[in-house]
């Protein structure tokens, strides 16, 4: 779909702001739209952007000249009669006509306006001119290079941005696991068992019994034996220490980064 490219001066800026209501409201969308006036950088530059007729950029900039704001913008083909009639009822400026500023003054001017009707503005104001641009338009030895439709090309410029980070890549470690070993061990010692023995023995047939021989009397004698008592004493003989040391080193890391560069050559596209 064909977009046109529209520039309409006014009054005063307060006017340019009821205008873009009013279009957004009636549902025309005003692609890029943008006002303009001497006081916001180079109006001139930003009408050759926009491809706009190197006669209209002189009678737009006499105005601005004298502090009468621009709107500028595009709409699509199906929004371009119901844009045009807005930017109409609004009272803009043509200084094309000479005076240019006088009261009555209500014609407005569009860069492909000028362009469709041979460089003359319609007495009936932005709709017949519009309607002579449509006609324009479907012609057909129109110059597409210079008529109403737009169109662009992007380059993307990217660039890419070396960022270094950190990550933990395991080398290698040490584990240390400690578990108990049984070692059969021989020790001697010297036990003492103890026996009693009864014997009878032989006397002296001549010796004669007194009283004292017969007397009751008990004796007792008691055997003692000894047996080995096993005890272990735990006693402390080392230590097993693990410890980790930690160092920092400063690494330099060399890559290469890619970036978009865009050469311009101004002249004849073959």
């Amino acid at each position: 779909m064909a977009r046109y490219t529209i520039v309409t001066m006014f009054r005063d800026r307060d006017v340019i702001g009821t205008v873009q209501q009013e279009l957004r409201n009636s549902g025309v969308d005003l692609h890029d739209g943008q006002m303009l006036d001497r006081d916001q950088g180079d109006v001139e530059s930003e009408l050759v952007r926009r491809r706009v007729d190197g006669g209209d950029i002189r009678h737009y900039m006499r105005g601005v000249e004298k502090g009468y704001p621009l709107l500028v913008g595009t709409v699509d083909e199906a929004d371009l009669q119901r844009a045009v009639d807005i930017l109409d009822n609004h009272g803009p400026v043509d200084m094309r006509d000479g005076a240019g500023l006088g009261a009555g003054d209500a014609d407005t001017v569009t860069d492909r306006t000028a362009f469709a009707s041979g460089g003359q503005t319609s007495d009936t104001g932005l709709s017949a001119a519009a309607s002579g641009l449509r006609d324009v338009n479907e012609s057909a030895d129109i110059d597409r290079r210079t008529g109403t439709a737009e169109q662009e090309e992007v380059i993307p410029i990217a660039e890419e941005e070396l960022r270094i980070g950190k990550r933990a890549v395991e080398r290698g470690g040490v584990r240390v696991r400690s578990y108990v070993v049984e070692t059969p061990v021989e020790e001697s010692v010297r036990l003492r068992d103890e026996t009693v023995h009864v014997d009878r023995r032989a006397v002296d047939p001549n010796r004669q019994a007194t009283d004292a021989d017969f007397q009751e009397r008990v004796v007792e004698l008691r055997e003692t034996d000894e047996e080995a008592v096993v005890s272990k004493q735990t006693q402390v003989t080392g230590e097993v220490v693990v410890r980790k040391d930690v160092e920092e080193r400063e690494k330099t890391i060399s890559d290469t980064v890619r970036r978009t560069e865009v050469d311009i050559d101004k002249g004849p596209v073959r």
